[in-house]
């Protein structure tokens, strides 16, 4: 009886470490993806004699994080990893999330688009609902279609709202003030750009209260609303500081360069404002680089986003068999 009671408290004991280290990764891996990378390694040599859906979470989880680090090949493995597992009955909205993940953090948005769309093949509760609607959103949205995007994300900010999920909320009202921004509406960007900042300080959600900053700054920086740019400026430059994410310094560097350098653009000034713009990695920061440098005569704009390779492109066997062919669709 003795030695039962000793077999049930270690496997207690190792089940609890487990999912305190799959608890660490999570926390760590919007802004410290490395850390994330390393606890997954760790989990590694007895991942595959663990429940599938355990599994499931740590390939999915390390393949975010793997995107985060532009290591996208081995974020693809993990999903096909993650894709063969499906046999067992698991839930596909966090596969089918990544595999769009993957393919937006590399700029492939009708791949992205394809995982995305396919939710309409299942029947989701509202709140995975709402997060595929936002990720359509922004699929609409880098691609121009900004009707839809707001369409998108009118929708899952509603199934946000009702289901009180604050920090969904606050990416929406950031999300639905970089439209707004697109369509020259400055006031009411800026207004959901605030109530965006408000809510991430409320829910101290630094990374993502950071970003929300820098769009709003875009925003003013398009204006060319130099007070405004002086003002807001001051406040967010402290959040942003050494410990801040590389690009993100980077892209707060751009548009302070942007503020100083004078209109028409010199030769000088257009080679620093392309240097600065060149580490940008992140598809919504390197499109509102973009723009800023096209606006001040410094750019040629957005890049078209390639456009479906089944040969070379992410395949998830499984998840497909769900999806469809793996062809264009029109968004």
């Amino acid at each position: 009886m003795k030695e039962i009671l000793l077999a049930l408290c270690l496997l207690h004991a190792h089940s609890s470490a487990a999912a305190d280290a799959f608890d660490e990764a999570r926390a760590a891996a919007l802004t410290r993806p490395a850390e994330t990378i390393a606890l997954f390694e760790a989990q590694l040599p007895v991942l595959s004699d663990t429940p599938a859906w355990y599994q499931r979470d740590w390939l999915v989880l390390s393949a975010r994080a793997y995107t985060r680090l532009q290591r996208f090949g081995e974020a693809e493995h993990n999903l096909r990893r993650a894709d063969a597992l499906l046999n067992a009955g698991l839930s596909k909205t966090d596969l089918l999330l990544a595999a769009g993940f993957v393919n937006f953090m590399q700029q492939k948005y009708p791949a992205a688009f394809y995982w995305y769309q396919c939710s309409a093949h299942f029947d989701l509760p509202p709140v995975e609902q709402a997060r595929v609607d936002m990720s359509l959103g922004q699929i609409s949205y880098i691609q121009g279609d900004f009707a839809k995007a707001t369409t998108y994300f009118e929708q899952s900010l509603a199934a946000a709202t009702l289901y009180k999920q604050p920090a969904l909320v606050a990416l929406l009202q950031n999300n639905l003030g970089l439209v707004l921004w697109r369509q020259q509406q400055y006031q009411p960007a800026l207004k959901q750009l605030r109530q965006a900042m408000y809510g991430y300080t409320q829910l101290q959600e630094r990374y993502s209260l950071q970003m929300a900053s820098l769009n709003l700054l875009t925003v003013v920086v398009s204006q060319q609303d130099w007070p405004a740019f002086d003002r807001y400026a001051r406040s967010i430059s402290s959040t942003i500081d050494k410990k801040a994410p590389a690009e993100l310094q980077h892209y707060l560097a751009l548009l302070q360069a942007l503020r100083k350098t004078t209109r028409p653009v010199l030769p000088a000034d257009l080679r620093q404002l392309q240097q600065l713009a060149a580490p940008l990695r992140i598809p919504g920061l390197v499109q509102n680089a973009a723009l800023l440098l096209q606006q001040a005569g410094a750019g040629s704009g957005i890049t078209p986003a390639p456009a479906l390779n089944p040969q070379q492109d992410l395949r998830l066997p499984q998840l497909e068999q769900q999806c469809g062919p793996y062809v264009s669709t029109s968004h």
